[in-house]
């Protein structure tokens, strides 16, 4: 993959309250399966949660807004 241009952009995600509903929760295995081919391609860097502070932290790493944002509407969590 070609690094030149690439730029990094930490983004946070809060969670919706708990107790998840069942959608949310059905959805869980498809946004690990998701996130792990993003991290495999080198498109995300890194991914933490805390179910605590009900927030999540991903750094992508992209040539542009416009890839973040595909990248985060891909993200079967998203809507949530």
């Amino acid at each position: 993959m070609d690094n030149s241009g690439l730029i990094q952009y930490m983004v946070v995600f809060t969670l919706p309250p708990k107790p998840f509903n069942d959608l949310f929760v059905s959805l869980i295995p498809e946004q690990r399966r998701v996130v792990n081919d993003l991290l495999q391609e080198g498109k995300i860097l890194s991914y933490a949660l805390s179910l605590e502070n009900s927030k999540l932290w991903a750094v992508f790493s992209v040539h542009s807004e416009t890839e973040l944002l595909e990248l985060i509407t891909a993200l079967p969590l998203t809507d949530f």
